[in-house]
């Protein structure tokens, strides 16, 4: 949701507090957050055109991660589905449907979950979504 005024008495996106803790902690720009994601009324949309890793497999790691931070900016859950993910590998040309599933065995303790039951991003995750959004705001 779009705020009316935000704390610094701006026109802004209306965060859940926990995307606002998460925000602080990773000391993130609003500036930054806007290279990656766009802010609509009521969604938020990933925007960024091309997305870290030199390979399929680490834009897809890249991919799952900012699938979380989506959410959590979004809804505020940290929580996704697998088939938002794989819809964001897809629009960023490196789903690779012959190794996807190999591919998200090698994501380790940035996300728990399952295909089946959906993901969770973790603090790991959380961390290096901070790191990839500064690296696509031009901020590494």
């Amino acid at each position: 949701k779009l705020a009316e005024n935000g704390e610094d008495g701006q026109e802004g996106f209306d965060f859940s507090p926990r995307a606002n803790n998460w925000i602080k902690q990773n000391e993130l720009k609003m500036e930054e957050l806007e290279q990656v994601f766009h802010f609509g009324q009521d969604e938020v949309d990933f925007i960024a055109s091309e997305i870290s890793g030199k390979s399929d497999k680490e834009k897809t790691y890249s991919a799952y991660i900012l699938c979380g931070i989506q959410k959590l900016l979004s809804e505020g859950t940290l929580t996704f589905e697998d088939r938002e993910a794989r819809k964001l590998c897809e629009n960023l040309g490196c789903f690779n449907k012959g190794n996807h599933a190999l591919y998200l065995k090698s994501i380790g303790n940035s996300i728990a979950g399952s295909k089946n039951k959906g993901w969770t991003l973790t603090v790991p995750g959380q961390k290096k979504a901070a790191f990839l959004i500064k690296e696509l705001g031009g901020n590494k």
